[in-house]
């Protein structure tokens, strides 16, 4: 397995002095063992001398340049023109250690493995990677919450944005990062949180050792500011109102929403408000994009939330056989037929895109992608 080629993204935007630090050791990682994995960068629409420094310093990199900065929904379009079975996705302002890749490649033996995430080491205390993490609910966010008492390969939640190596055709498969969460928080989470819903496993490797420069490709620095208030209320509402099919879990979600709708109103936090306005605005979206999670799930939240808490696969709590997940993949793939023949107009390449849908009919949102992946999975899964 650790014969064949994987796609190596960095994903940038204005970072030339970060590329100069640490595209160095991505290109180093892409040979290591005599192996030759691509390298492409994959640029958000610089206006600094990244571009210039790439061409220059780095000729053996391809370059994939953007018309403008979509942040991780870039990755959609590229990670669609890979052809590799796997693509490993970077921050620019991550350094990897030589031998980083060969562990997380190997787990993909495993067909029920969607995406493995490195070791991620940072300078910030507050950015916590070196371990699994499993989800809780509380006050009716979702929060992810590290897990340090087991060493060793793990299985966690998340697929982290900034590092993580992932199957390209489970990726398409799941429509990739979703343009609901615009901008850069909880694409990654959304999307991992997905995977497991359908049974695919995320893993924690810690053999796999990359270095954060702590939020350097975002430009943050110091406390969140009010507009970053205003997106972390906005995204992880939105979360919840797209993926949260439990009752008893969303009728908690929804209470405390309401809850902290009313604390805005009255305390004047004209944050939350206008979070709260941009989920109103987005509200044809969501329910769009819930109807299609509410399609593919083949478990319950409470199924993988509990066995996320006790580091195992979601089938080994709910006792789910094979038979419902047969009826599953066979009712997604007809879906898929169907708007495959009557839906000829529909947008090919992609699930998402930055200006989103506004079509009711959530079966148009798919991609030629999804259909040849789900028709190979309902032959090979066949009993």
């Amino acid at each position: 397995m650790s014969s064949r080629r994987a796609t190596l993204l960095v994903l940038n935007h204005n970072g030339a002095a970060l590329l100069e630090k640490c595209l160095p050791s991505v290109v180093a990682a892409s040979r290591f063992g005599g192996q030759e994995h691509c390298v492409v960068v994959v640029d958000n629409a610089s206006t600094d001398r990244s571009v210039e420094l790439l061409r220059r310093d780095f000729p053996q990199v391809e370059v994939r340049r953007k018309t403008r900065n979509r942040y991780l929904l870039s990755f959609n379009d590229a990670i669609s023109e890979c052809e590799t079975d796997w693509v490993v996705i970077l921050n620019n302002d991550v350094i990897v250690e030589p031998d980083f890749l060969p562990p997380l490649l190997e787990h993909f033996s495993d067909r029920r493995v969607f995406a493995v995430t490195p070791h991620i080491r940072s300078d910030k205390p507050t950015e916590r990677f070196g371990c699994r993490r499993y989800p809780i609910l509380s006050r009716g966010v979702l929060h992810t919450r590290p897990d340090f008492s087991s060493p060793g390969v793990q299985l966690t939640l998340l697929a982290h944005g900034g590092a993580a190596a992932l199957d390209r055709e489970k990726f398409l498969a799941l429509g990739g990062f979703d343009s609901l969460y615009w901008k850069c928080l909880y694409e990654d989470l959304d999307l991992s949180y997905a995977a497991w819903l359908l049974g695919w496993r995320v893993i924690f490797e810690p053999r796999s050792v990359v270095f954060h420069i702590g939020g350097a490709s975002l430009g943050r620095g110091g406390g969140p500011s009010r507009k970053w208030r205003r997106v972390e209320e906005r995204v992880r509402t939105l979360f919840v109102l797209k993926n949260i099919e439990n009752h008893t879990m969303l009728s908690q979600c929804l209470t405390f929403f309401a809850l902290r709708v009313l604390k805005a109103a009255v305390s004047g936090d004209v944050s939350r408000m206008l979070a709260h306005l941009d989920i109103a605005l987005r509200w044809p979206r969501v329910v769009t994009a819930r109807r299609r999670t509410r399609a593919m799930r083949l478990y319950d939240d409470r199924a993988v939330f509990d066995a996320l808490r006790r580091n195992r696969g979601p089938e080994s709590h709910d006792g789910s056989g094979r038979g419902k997940e047969q009826r599953y993949i066979e009712y997604l793939y007809e879906e898929l037929m169907k708007v495959a023949v009557s839906r000829r107009s529909a947008r090919i390449g992609g699930l998402h895109d930055a200006g989103g849908s506004s079509t009711e009919d959530v079966t148009c949102e798919v991609s030629q992608q999804q259909v040849r992946f789900w028709d190979q999975v309902r032959r090979t899964d066949r009993p």
